[in-house]
């Protein structure tokens, strides 16, 4: 199983390109650009520059879900058809057999109280995000009209045909096996089409009673592909992306879990206070899953 590191959390404290060289120089076998908008052509050439450098292969993963609020403003009332431009841009990289995996967020709407009952007019006081809300009692409603456009768009428009093509658990509506088979019923396409596994997001949904089976029981039945895993470590209670080994999911049993599975790759996505703190935790993270693996 290769093991790679998504931008998210180093793009903190530096820019998308030295994010890049800086998972190469660790070594990890791939790195996964982790973006909601087009990434300059300059910028990609970069990058694919580095990649070759550090013989790397290339996961995208987009979230569009921005363009939703966007369409709500006023500011795009042809959302649906731009994602495929979107799209487009993001995939047509300089070197296409780079591009191995194309994972998305699911689509969310309009935030809505949850069994917890939360003060709304707190929450927003708070800023909490919408990664932070998972386990607070508050979620968003999906919207899998969207969602399917949106990967329907990838499927047509995706320079490269046989990339895997994944959607990311998140909430209510992208948790159970019915949820993702009904997601690829309603897709035109869909060949490969598959899950990208959030570890992180597993744990909360379990937690919050969306998943009633033992981790390793709900990734060995999952019944499309596992196309790419993001790894990090919470207490179930939010998605804190925390260094492996300081919450409360057994990596061990997810590990073995996976690799009977067949995944292809395990990302890590973590997110620390600073950026030596960040790579220490990183460091740890990956020693843990390679001690696991064997």
């Amino acid at each position: 199983m290769d093991i790679g590191c998504c931008t998210s959390g180093l793009c903190r404290f530096m820019d998308m390109r030295d994010a890049v060289d800086l998972i190469g120089r660790a070594g990890f076998d791939f790195a996964e650009i982790n973006t909601d908008t087009p990434i300059p052509g300059e910028q990609k050439e970069a990058i694919s520059l580095l990649l070759g450098k550090y013989g790397m292969s290339l996961n995208l993963h987009v979230n569009l879900n921005h363009m939703l609020g966007q369409r709500r403003s006023g500011e795009n009332s042809e959302r649906d058809s731009s994602f495929a431009g979107v799209i487009g841009d993001i995939a047509a990289w300089p070197d296409r057999g780079l591009l191995k995996t194309l994972t998305f967020d699911a689509i969310y709407g309009h935030l809505r109280a949850g069994k917890k009952g939360f003060v709304r007019g707190f929450m927003k006081k708070i800023g909490k995000t919408s990664a932070g809300l998972l386990g607070t009692g508050y979620h968003y409603d999906f919207d899998k009209e969207a969602t399917v456009k949106m990967l329907d768009a990838a499927y047509e428009e995706t320079p490269v045909k046989f990339l895997n093509i994944g959607l990311e658990n998140y909430n209510y509506g992208t948790a159970t096996y019915q949820d993702f088979l009904n997601i690829r019923k309603g897709l035109h396409g869909g060949e490969g089409f598959g899950v990208n596994l959030d570890i992180g997001h597993l744990n909360v949904q379990m937690r919050a009673g969306m998943i009633e089976m033992p981790v390793d029981e709900y990734i060995a039945g999952f019944p499309l592909p596992v196309v790419n895993v993001h790894a990090n470590d919470n207490n179930g209670l939010s998605d804190s992306h925390r260094c492996i080994g300081r919450g409360n999911i057994d990596y061990g049993l997810v590990l073995a879990a996976l690799l009977k599975k067949g995944v292809p790759g395990i990302a890590l996505e973590i997110s620390a206070m600073t950026c030596r703190s960040l790579r220490k935790d990183l460091a740890v993270s990956r020693e843990i899953i390679e001690t696991s693996l064997g």
